[in-house]
């Protein structure tokens, strides 16, 4: 039984667009997810699996628990962020394989609060390093001054947008 909170408390991604299972560890300057890879997911594609690119967004939803699980010990919210972008974002293969549970660390280099700065890699269950990059993510202090005037950002809601996705973008 895990300890930790339903990742859905904790990622406000929401059905399909949620890549991640279950938190395996947290620390202050760390976290470690799981995900297990399985055809139901929306970027399968049969006979491949998962690209590797999508790995991205995995890293960046684990960036996105581990600052939940902070808030949440300093008794606060969890709050809507940013992916910015990646840097040296490398992969070891095109795809990650149907039924391979993976193992997505991410570890702050620097950080204010607001920006901030993770190493991250993904790792298959013998530990061998399947993809890696350094993320840049802000989490505004004030969502509807910071953002708020973008096209489909909608500040009154907690994830900040008005439909299911979560990249401030109106479908």
């Amino acid at each position: 039984m895990n300890a930790w909170p339903a990742i859905e408390t904790l990622v406000p991604h929401t059905g399909p667009m949620l890549l991640i299972d279950t938190v395996l560890s947290h620390a202050p300057d760390r976290v470690s997810v799981e995900v297990v890879i399985r055809k139901s997911q929306l970027f399968f594609r049969p006979g491949f699996g998962v690209p590797a690119y999508v790995g991205l967004e995995m890293m960046a939803q684990a960036v996105c628990a581990w600052d939940s699980l902070k808030r949440r010990h300093g008794g606060q919210a969890p709050a809507m962020g940013f992916l910015l972008g990646c840097r040296r974002y490398k992969t070891a293969r095109p795809h990650f394989r149907e039924r391979e549970c993976l193992r997505i660390e991410a570890i702050s280099l620097m950080g204010g609060a607001a920006m901030g700065s993770f190493e991250c890699r993904i790792l298959d269950e013998s530990g061998l390093e399947l993809a890696s990059g350094v993320i840049s993510a802000y989490r505004p202090t004030d969502l509807g001054a910071d953002v708020g005037g973008l096209t489909g950002v909608n500040a009154g809601t907690q994830t900040g947008v008005q439909t299911g996705t979560q990249t401030g973008v109106q479908t």
